[in-house]
């Protein structure tokens, strides 16, 4: 499948359109601290926010057809772990990127134009407007919610899992599983009991996917179309948080170690989607040399960020879905893998 685990259809924009041409050279100062490094990215993310309250994907270098996404994202972003209110200027980019997405939502609670892709926007959105009306409370923010958690409910499979919509091949598989789930759980501790059910149904399906070396596979184990890697974080970041007991002792254990190991490993710079679901899941683990790992993982992360010029704040477009997801895309991934919470 063309996009890997993440984007669906990559697809190149022009260097004028992207800031690619006029970004600085990675600075060489001395290291900057995941704090600031977090808060810089909030400053970048603000100011690059557009009018109508979206994060424009075809500006920074994205597929458009994921704009729905890519705003989820900032909108998660901005909304921090939740150890502090946002200040005031974050709360307003936050609402009026809530906004945004409420207003890209059609009569059915579909969030996005409709095309293959489209459970990503579905299920990223959703996740970031229920985070929105849990910062928030905004009574506004319960219809449009109402219509998007049932929405996500309609297009479960049999099986548990979600697929790609209208595509060929119509099997769950667990990048666009572990999104629906994300946004299930979230409603259901934020006030919607009926996706419990669902979020326990897709929960077991990911648990599946998994083998007795702690690998996680896309469609089923051992299935890695584009490598275990980044499909391992994700699986692991999603099981190990289980409310639900899904796992036997020694395939928890076995996650655990293939997780130090892929931490312990050089190289992760290139895929920011992999370094988010991995410092989710050692935060899971939770263990001494787990967070150990996580605070080389979180300064490496920061050590990366782009420090002087037009784009101070943000990551450079190297990662292996940036020609999909664009600036926006490896720069929330970056500020979000920053975190401090669970």
């Amino acid at each position: 499948l063309a996009g890997g685990y993440f984007w669906l259809g990559r697809r190149d924009t022009p260097a004028s359109h992207t800031g690619r041409a006029q970004a600085p050279a990675r600075s060489v100062a001395a290291p900057v601290a995941p704090a600031a490094a977090s808060a810089q990215a909030m400053a970048w993310l603000c100011r690059s926010q557009e009018e109508d309250g979206s994060w424009s994907a075809a500006k920074w270098g994205g597929n458009r057809q994921f704009q729905p996404a890519l705003t989820a994202l900032g909108l998660m972003a901005v909304l921090g772990d939740g150890s502090n209110s946002p200040d005031r200027v974050r709360s307003a980019v936050a609402k009026r990127a809530a906004n945004y997405l409420v207003a890209s939502q059609d009569s059915e609670g579909e969030i996005g134009e409709p095309f293959s892709g489209a459970p990503y926007n579905q299920g990223m959105a959703t996740h970031a407007l229920l985070m929105a009306y849990h910062a928030s409370g905004d009574a506004a923010l319960r219809g449009p919610l109402d219509r998007a958690v049932e929405a996500i409910g309609r297009r479960q499979h049999a099986d548990g899992g979600w697929g790609y919509r209208d595509e060929v091949d119509p099997l769950s598989n667990l990048s666009i599983t572990l999104w629906q789930v994300k946004a299930l759980r979230a409603a259901a501790e934020f006030g919607w009991p009926q996706a419990k059910a669902r979020a326990e149904r897709g929960m077991r399906w990911i648990a599946g996917v998994t083998d007795e070396e702690g690998f996680f596979g896309y469609r089923q184990p051992r299935d890695f179309p584009e490598g275990s890697t980044t499909l391992t974080a994700m699986g692991a970041a999603s099981v190990l948080d289980s409310p639900v007991d899904l796992l036997p002792p020694q395939r928890r254990r076995a996650i655990q170690v293939r997780l130090e190991h892929l931490a312990a490993q050089p190289g992760q710079g290139n895929d920011y989607y992999q370094r988010y679901f991995l410092s989710a899941a050692l935060k899971r683990v939770g263990t001494d040399q787990a967070l150990g790992l996580l605070r080389d993982l979180q300064r490496d992360i920061a050590s990366n960020q782009l420090q002087e010029g037009p784009l101070n704040g943000s990551w450079a477009l190297n990662d292996r879905w940036s020609d999909t997801g664009g600036r926006i895309y490896v720069t929330t991934m970056a500020a979000l893998a920053l975190r401090t919470d669970r």
